[in-house]
C-alpha cells in the first residue's frame, strides 16, 4: 500500500518523522486487511478512527474505503483528517468524492475549496465549490 496523493495544511510544525508516524497509523486503520485479497471484492464501505497523539490531543479520521475502481487492481480509500469531529460533514464530502472519482482533477480542486470554505454559524450550510479548470488536451 501506498499514499498516492495528500492535501493538508494541518500539519505545518511537525517533524516528518511525526508525519510519517501519523501517515503509517492512517494507512493500517484504512488497510487493516490488505493481505486478505477476498475484501477487495467487497462493497464500499465508510468508518471512522481516531489517532491520539503524544500530548493527548485527537485527530478524528473519516474513511470511505472503495470498491475496486476501474482501471485500478489496488484497494483506494479515500481519508479526511480532522481535529473536528464532525461526523455528517465529513462523511457528506465522502459522498461527494467517491461520486466524482477524478484523483488528478476533481478530489484536489474539492479538497483544497474545503479547506478554504467559510465555517457557518451552528446549523448554518457549508458552500464548497471547486475551481475546475479545463485541461490544454481536452
Amino acid at each position: 500500500t501506498e499514499l498516492v496523493y495528500c492535501f493538508s495544511h494541518a500539519h505545518y510544525g511537525q517533524s516528518s518523522v511525526a508525519n510519517e508516524a501519523r501517515n503509517s497509523a492512517v494507512m493500517q486503520f484504512c488497510f487493516p486487511d490488505v493481505e486478505d485479497t477476498s475484501s477487495l471484492m467487497m462493497q464500499s464501505e465508510s468508518f471512522t478512527f481516531t489517532l491520539t497523539q503524544d500530548d493527548g490531543s485527537r485527530c478524528f479520521g473519516f474513511s470511505r474505503r472503495l470498491a475496486i475502481v476501474a482501471g485500478s487492481s489496488l484497494p483506494i480509500c479515500l481519508c479526511v483528517l480532522s481535529r473536528r469531529a464532525w461526523f455528517s460533514l465529513f462523511m457528506h464530502m465522502l459522498d461527494t468524492l467517491q461520486l466524482n472519482y477524478e484523483p488528478d482533477r476533481f478530489i484536489p480542486a474539492f479538497m483544497k475549496a474545503a479547506y478554504t470554505a467559510h465555517i457557518p454559524p451552528p446549523g448554518g450550510d457549508v458552500i464548497v465549490v471547486p475551481e475546475l479548470h479545463s485541461s490544454p488536451n481536452s
